[in-house]
C-alpha cells in the first residue's frame, strides 16, 4: 500500500548540512517523503508561495537573513505550516524564542541522529493538525456563542414586549423559570413563583393540573385556558436526556385575549346577520299616482279622494 509522501521544505544554505539531513531521512525506511531545498530565504519564500509544504526544515541563519527575523519570516509567509528550527550550538536561545512564538520544534544540528529527525518531522506535523483542529473548534464555538448571544437578546426581546410568559417545571411540579411580559396581567413579577408546585398555584384550574400531569408523563400539549377572565394559549414541552429520562417541561402561554374577544365580536355580528335575513319582514307599501297604494303581494286598492270645499 503507498503512503502519501510528507512533503518537506528545508531551507538551508550549508549543503553539508543538506547532505546529512538527505541521509538521515533516507535511512529512515518507514518514513516516506519528497524533499525540496532552497538555499535563500527569498527563493524559500517564493517556494512557499508556489506549492504546498506538509513541513518546513528551517536554518536561522542564511545569507539573505538572520536570527529571529527568519522565523518571524516564513512564519507570517504560511502560517499553517509546522516549522522545525535547525539550530547551530550557539544559536540554541534564539531558536528556543521561535517556538515560543509558533515553531513546533527546534533540533540542534550536531546533535541529529538517525530517526531522530523522521520522528521531529511527524510529530511537528501532528502538533499542528491538532493546533488547527483547536484553531477550527474555537472558532465554531464563538460563532455559536455569538450566535446563541443573538437569539438570547431575540428571546429577550420577545419576553420583555410580547404579551407571553415563558416557564418552566421540574419533574416534581416546581417552578424553575418565569418570565415574561405576560405576568404582568396575572398580577406577578419575574421569578415570583419560582419555587412554588403549579399544583398547589393552580389548584383550582383543573384542565391546568391535568395537563401538567400529562406534561409530565412525557405528552406534548396546547391548551386554552381561562385564568382571571384572561386567557391563554398553554403549549406544554417535556425534555429528556439521552436516555429518555425527563428533565424538565418548558412551556409557552400567550395572552390572546384579545383575539378571543374578536372572534367572539365577529361571530355575534355573524349571528345577527344570519338572524336579519332569515326573519319574515313586514310588507312595505309604495305609493302610485292617482291615489293607489300597492302591496308587493296584493292587487292595487283605490281610494277615492273627495274633492274639499271652500
Amino acid at each position: 500500500m503507498n503512503e502519501t509522501p510528507v512533503k518537506i521544505l528545508l531551507i538551508e544554505d550549508d549543503i553539508f548540512q543538506v547532505t546529512i539531513v538527505r541521509s538521515l531521512l533516507a535511512k529512515t525506511s518507514s518514513f516516506h517523503y519528497e524533499l525540496t531545498h532552497e538555499d535563500r530565504l527569498g527563493s524559500g519564500l517564493k517556494r512557499l508561495q508556489s506549492d504546498d509544504f506538509d513541513v518546513i526544515l528551517l536554518d536561522l541563519v542564511l545569507p539573505d537573513s538572520s536570527g529571529l527575523a527568519t522565523f518571524t519570516r516564513v512564519y507570517h509567509k504560511a502560517p499553517e505550516v509546522p516549522i522545525v528550527v535547525l539550530s547551530g550550538n550557539d544559536d540554541e536561545t534564539i531558536a528556543f524564542k521561535a517556538v515560543q512564538q509558533g515553531a513546533q520544534d527546534y533540533l540542534v544540528k550536531s546533535q541529529l541522529k538517525k530517526g531522530m529527525l523522521a520522528r521531529a518531522l511527524s510529530y511537528a506535523i501532528e502538533r499542528q493538525r491538532m493546533r488547527a483542529e483547536l484553531a477550527r473548534k474555537k472558532r465554531q464555538l464563538e460563532k455559536s456563542q455569538a450566535q446563541f448571544r443573538a437569539s438570547e437578546e431575540r428571546l429577550r426581546s420577545v419576553i420583555n414586549y410580547a404579551p407571553v410568559v415563558l416557564w418552566a417545571i421540574d419533574p416534581d411540579g416546581i417552578f424553575t423559570f418565569s418570565e415574561g411580559r405576560g405576568l404582568d396581567v396575572l398580577g406577578l413579577q419575574p421569578g415570583q413563583v419560582v419555587g412554588t408546585s403549579i399544583f398547589d398555584l393552580y389548584a383550582d384550574y383543573p384542565e391546568i393540573i391535568d395537563a401538567a400531569h400529562r406534561a409530565l408523563a412525557g405528552e406534548a400539549i396546547t391548551q386554552v385556558v381561562e385564568i382571571e377572565a384572561i386567557v391563554f394559549e398553554d403549549r406544554y414541552s417535556p425534555i429528556h436526556d439521552e436516555d429518555g429520562t425527563l428533565l424538565s417541561v418548558i412551556g409557552v402561554a400567550i395572552d390572546i385575549t384579545e383575539r378571543k374577544q374578536a372572534e367572539k365580536a365577529v361571530r355575534e355580528s355573524e349571528e345577527r346577520f344570519r338572524d336579519f335575513t332569515t326573519t319574515p319582514q313586514p310588507p312595505t307599501f309604495r305609493s302610485v299616482e292617482m291615489g293607489t297604494f300597492a302591496a308587493p303581494t296584493s292587487k292595487p286598492h283605490t281610494c277615492s279622494a273627495t274633492p274639499s270645499t271652500t
